[in-house]
């Protein structure tokens, strides 16, 4: 057939979008789901260490003690 035509210049050539390692729309959801995830870890985190400031340890051994009886 017809011969391929050269670019003038040196420019790169685009990245074909089939290539899944540099055009991959997998990441951003992926980052909003690890961001949620760790802000509900953080989120726990913070409950658990907010009540264990409040309430003092051997009250809290006490109660599961009845509780668990």
């Amino acid at each position: 057939m017809f011969p391929k035509a050269k670019p003038a210049t040196k420019a790169r050539k685009p990245i074909p979008k089939r290539n899944n390692q540099n055009h991959n729309s997998l990441p951003a959801k992926s980052v909003k789901a690890r961001r949620a995830a760790d802000y509900y870890r953080n989120l726990y985190v913070d409950i658990n260490s907010a009540i264990a400031r409040l309430v003092p340890m051997g009250y809290l051994a006490s109660f599961t003690d009845e509780v668990l009886v």
